[in-house]
């Protein structure tokens, strides 16, 4: 892979696109985030800096982006017959402590 061969400090983050799976780990000390297609979820990706040197990275998410998330699982997109099994029921999700709701 690209990101393991590239010099500290190269890169500060990287956001993938379309992708079928969630991306939310560190490579060599790189923030790399992604999240499934079809718009269910997405990812924050925070860099502090100071005096124009990053100081501090943190990836949060994957953010569900829906009114109502399964219980036991915290996801709102389309789940198989055993996964519904034990996902609980639909509950109102809530952002940063906020109730999320439809505009």
């Amino acid at each position: 892979m690209i990101l393991r061969g590239l010099p500290a400090g190269t890169l500060d983050g990287v956001v993938q696109g379309h992708r079928h799976k969630f991306s939310h780990h560190f490579i060599n000390g790189i923030p790399v985030m992604g999240t499934i297609n079809g718009g269910y979820y997405f990812n924050i990706l925070h860099l502090k800096f100071f005096d124009r040197k990053l100081y501090d990275k943190n990836i949060e998410g994957p953010i569900p982006v829906c009114e109502k998330v399964f219980e036991n699982t915290r996801t709102c997109n389309y789940l198989s017959d055993d996964e519904l099994h034990v996902a609980g029921p639909l509950v109102p999700w809530k952002f940063h402590g906020k109730t999320v709701q439809k505009h």
